[in-house]
């Protein structure tokens, strides 16, 4: 499996290669961790797979994506502007008493 981004669903620039999904047999099962380095500004994320079914698929015969999700990590400049945010509230707070 393969992982692209975009950010105008045009133009794809690969961000993870060569991924090997586990071959899970059973129904409740622990999630595929896939990290990457850097700060990614993404608005599209396209996943291209192959080899399905895996060679030792079991009963199941189809590649399948469960569920995804994306963790976002604040870049420094959003989290000083929160910072300032909070300290003009606690100022206003402070002020009013």
């Amino acid at each position: 499996m393969n992982l692209f981004y975009s950010t105008d669903n045009i133009t794809f620039t690969s961000l993870v290669s060569n991924i090997i999904p586990t071959d899970h047999a059973v129904v409740n099962y622990a999630a595929d961790v896939i990290s990457f380095g850097g700060a990614v500004d993404a608005r599209y994320v396209r996943f291209d797979m192959s080899n399905c079914p895996q060679p030792n698929g079991g009963s199941f015969v189809a590649c399948a994506i469960g569920e995804v999700a994306f963790s976002a990590i604040p870049e420094p400049s959003s989290m000083v502007m929160f910072g300032l945010g909070l300290a003009a509230l606690v100022g206003a707070r402070f002020r009013r008493s």
